[in-house]
């Protein structure tokens, strides 16, 4: 106790430090649904998306979207549907997704527009490539590493506001011990009728959070404590509070791995 009283004191001056210059940019955004809507767009014939692919990924949707829609638009036949977009997750890990968003059946493209291309994906993160499969069909493939939208702990900041590496393990062991427990005991409580239960589980789990310093996914969780305070546990809210015990326990993944890399 005597050890992690000066860290917790440490830390909470941190936060009040981060909190007091926090902008509103919250990272909103759904790629999957993004993606979805290009089935309407005139030259693409289909929009599969691997159920993989997770609706808390940060973006950047803007810069993806323009991509998409560069490509597509150079890469198409005027007059009839013939492209195939997929949307596959290649790399899974705790901190982000690696994708690739495959345009099929695509036109050959001149160097000057490729060139063009390729420095539109690369300025937003990405990188382009392009294949060729045994039928001639060609395929322009989009890949980017995208962070997810509830992991925006500085692991860098709160090793520094703690003072060593060795602060950063004593405190991460502190929140491995109540978040894991907490985070096995979520399947019996949403499978349980009452409410009360639940609701303390969000605001114990929301108040770890907020100490290990991922604001937006403690807020998360404040807001689902809010609503099942108000409106009571729906179907909806068992699934957005399940939701948000993944992202918990895929924060957990990012702790454990600041102080142990082989430990994920």
């Amino acid at each position: 106790m005597s050890t992690i009283m000066p860290i917790l004191s440490r830390l909470c001056r941190y936060l009040g430090r981060r909190r007091s210059h926090r902008g509103t940019s919250a990272h909103r955004g759904n790629l999957p649904a993004l993606l979805l809507r290009f089935r309407d767009h005139p030259a693409i014939v289909l929009v599969e998306t691997d159920p993989a692919l997770s609706p808390a990924l940060r973006g950047p949707f803007d810069g993806i979207r323009a991509i998409v829609v560069r490509l597509v638009s150079k890469g198409r036949l005027h007059g009839r549907r013939h492209i195939a977009l997929y949307a596959d997750v290649v790399v899974e890990d705790p901190a982000y997704q690696r994708i690739h968003i495959t345009l099929a059946g695509t036109r050959p493209m001149s160097l000057r527009t490729w060139r063009r291309s390729v420095a539109l994906a690369k300025r937003h993160g990405g990188m382009l490539f392009r294949e060729v499969d045994d039928d001639g069909r060609r395929h322009v493939i989009l890949e980017m590493a995208i962070a997810f939208a509830t992991l925006d702990v500085d692991i860098d900041a709160l090793r520094a506001s703690l003072g060593s590496q060795e602060a950063l393990r004593t405190l991460v062991r502190l929140l491995d011990e109540t978040l894991a427990r907490d985070l096995e005991a979520l399947g019996p409580l949403l499978a349980a009728r009452e409410a009360t239960p639940l609701q303390a589980w969000l605001h114990r789990v929301a108040g770890v959070l907020g100490l290990a310093e991922a604001t937006t996914l403690a807020d998360i969780g404040q807001r689902l404590e809010d609503e099942i305070i108000v409106h009571g546990r729906s179907a909806r809210l068992d699934e957005a509070i399940r939701q948000f015990g993944d992202d918990a326990a895929r924060l957990l993944a990012v702790l454990r791995a600041s102080v142990d890399p082989l430990r994920l």
